[in-house]
């Protein structure tokens, strides 16, 4: 079945430039640099749908790559520390779970791994028949969720855990 995942609004803009500061017969330098700026927001999602989700992007912990309305296609969502009016924290005081956060049952948004911009510079040095070519590439911005720290953690093999046996107050 096919179905129509949403409606997406799209901004962004990429500009490449292309130098060769140095050429004669023996050397030739060619630069090219590129920067790319992307900026998009979800703004709805077919049959009332509060998220929709890539099902092969589930991460550790519940964390996963979702489409939700009024926010970027690179957002992360997954279950938050259930809170109260006031911001804190909320504890179960009853069942196996009292004294631990109680966790959301709903995704919500948690993280947008869209980079504020890109930028690529690749350097070409040819010297005769031998060429060498190289790539500083930058990413600035956008969020990363950690699976592996947070299976460390999980496990107990994380420095966060050495204090074990100590009461923690959340």
């Amino acid at each position: 079945q096919i179905v129509n995942s949403g409606e997406v609004e799209n901004r962004g803009v990429e500009i490449i430039l292309n130098a060769n500061p140095l050429r004669n017969d023996n050397f030739n330098w060619t630069i090219l640099g590129n920067f790319a700026l992307n900026r998009n927001k979800v703004l709805s999602l077919p049959n009332g749908y509060n998220e929709f989700y890539l099902s092969d992007t589930w991460l550790a912990g519940g964390a996963r790559a979702g489409y939700v309305p009024g926010y970027s296609i690179m957002t992360i969502t997954g279950n938050t520390m259930r809170r109260d009016a006031e911001g804190r924290i909320v504890i179960a005081n009853t069942g196996a779970m009292a004294g631990y956060p109680i966790r959301e049952s709903t995704y919500t948004f948690i993280g947008n791994r869209e980079p504020k911009f890109t930028f690529g510079l690749t350097n070409n040095l040819r010297y005769k028949n031998f060429n060498l070519s190289f790539l500083f590439d930058l990413r600035w911005g956008g969020d990363v969720f950690n699976a592996t720290d947070w299976a460390l953690t999980n496990l107990g093999l994380s420095m966060r855990t050495l204090q074990r046996g100590q009461r923690v107050v959340f």
